[in-house]
């Protein structure tokens, strides 16, 4: 099946596999960023799903390159709903949670139930910030590739089921989990040349120890892959199957040892400065498995929260470098109105700021909610980067690119504002994405 010229489209060729071992070649960074800019807010509606993933840059033909893309994820709930008729959270309550006796498990947690840990984030002073909103799931693009809420009880029920069924598949044919085997079948190497040896499958990364690992949280944000320390220095090779969490307020680190039928699970309820949830999870392997050579943990958060904190203040000297106010081409209204981005159906509104003279307000979709101050930089460019707190605060991943708050403002051959350029993804945007001007 093909377009109208005779060339197969994307969805001819990719399978459910590529989706699912992050091999699809899409680049999902543009999409999230237009979807989620923190203060548990999802910007974008889930039924433009599919045309925003028609719209994701490719970066690699299907099968090439591992790249790790939540929106494969998001695909594949939907599948699930339409091959079940049922939606995705019933359909895995039914057939997961509750044949597991996971009861503590679920997609949709219910107003009423308090028994909730509640989402933190570190701050600069070493306090911990309770952040009042969850970011949103439920019914959202990313319900399917984040949503489960669950306890270390209930992943060790699933964690020593999945072992059951890995290790001995014909003894347990009657377990809910089918095809473990050949989910846990390694898909792709995530990186042949800096990480030999390492393998992503269907949901799971894997590797023999000793060996770097927590290659999909925060900690390789903060140190060079050289740089990461060995789990396992001077112990016998040993196979481990992994994965992470991430999300605003919680990060989670589970690891299957199919030589022991031994798991780890560790829950966190931070946005530590590094993955704590990580170190965690190493230090109780080490204990497990009793390493004959153990990692100074405690140092390790103390040197991840330095590094931190000095990322966000380079971040904002190379934008100090960049600061000429004199340089300003028009008037600061001539920037007001709103910019749309129609292929992601995106808004930034721009307006004048009230409390500051010759700044303005940015706004995400238009929404009080989802203002940030937008300061003059040079020429026709203006900044909105924020301080690690403030961000942190907001409840925003952690972003330390100065030009993802730049925008560019273009002006036409008769002096009038015309569109905004936001460079939001340099990876697969590198021209930046385009903002047209709605209102002039």
């Amino acid at each position: 099946m093909g377009n109208s010229n005779g060339k197969r489209l994307f969805a001819d060729e990719v399978t459910i596999a590529d989706l699912l071992s992050h091999r699809s070649g899409l680049a999902g960074g543009v999409g999230f960023n237009l979807a989620f800019q923190g203060d548990s807010e999802m910007l974008l509606p889930a039924d433009c799903l599919f045309e925003i993933v028609h719209h994701i840059p490719h970066m690699a033909p299907i099968g090439e390159r591992w790249m790790y893309c939540v929106w494969g994820y998001s695909i594949a709930g939907c599948l699930i709903e339409e091959v079940t008729q049922k939606p995705l959270h019933q359909y895995l309550q039914e057939e997961l949670f509750d044949p597991l006796s996971m009861s503590r498990t679920t997609l949709r947690l219910q107003i009423e139930d308090t028994d909730i840990a509640q989402p933190y984030a570190s701050l600069c002073d070493s306090n911990a910030y309770n952040l009042e909103k969850r970011q949103p799931f439920q019914k959202t693009f990313f319900e399917a590739s984040g949503g489960v809420y669950s306890t270390v009880n209930d992943l060790l029920r699933w964690s020593k089921a999945t072992l059951n069924a890995f290790q001995e598949p014909g003894i347990t044919g009657g377990s809910v989990l089918k095809q473990i085997p050949e989910i846990l079948r390694p898909q792709v190497a995530v990186d042949s040349v800096l990480l030999p040896g390492q393998y992503y499958s269907l949901g799971w990364l894997q590797t023999q120890l000793p060996n770097v690992v927590g290659l999909i949280g925060d900690n390789p944000d903060l140190w060079e892959i050289p740089e990461l320390p060995i789990l396992g220095v001077g112990s016998h090779p040993r196979d481990i199957i992994y994965h992470q969490g991430v999300t605003v307020g919680y990060f989670s680190f589970l690891a299957l040892f199919p030589e022991t039928k031994s798991a780890v699970v560790v829950l966190t309820n931070a946005m530590a400065m590094s993955d704590v949830a990580e170190w965690v999870a190493r230090l109780l392997i080490e204990a497990l498995f009793d390493f004959p050579k153990r990692t100074n943990y405690v140092e390790l958060s103390r040197e991840g929260k330095r590094r931190r904190i000095q990322q966000f203040a380079n971040m904002h000297a190379d934008l100090a470098k960049e600061y000429a106010p004199e340089t300003r081409l028009l008037p600061v209204d001539a920037y007001v109105g709103q910019y749309l981005n129609q292929t992601y159906n995106s808004i930034l509104d721009v307006t004048l700021d009230p409390a500051k003279k010759d700044d303005l307000i940015l706004a995400f979709q238009s929404r009080p909610s989802q203002r940030y101050g937008l300061r003059h930089l040079h020429g026709n460019v203006f900044e909105w980067a924020l301080t690690h707190d403030e961000s942190k605060r907001r409840g925003r991943y952690t972003v330390v690119d100065p030009s993802y708050f730049k925008l560019l403002f273009e002006v036409d051959p008769v002096g009038q504002v015309c569109e905004i350029v936001w460079d939001l993804d340099g990876f697969s945007t590198p021209g930046g994405v385009v903002f047209s001007r709605m209102n002039k």
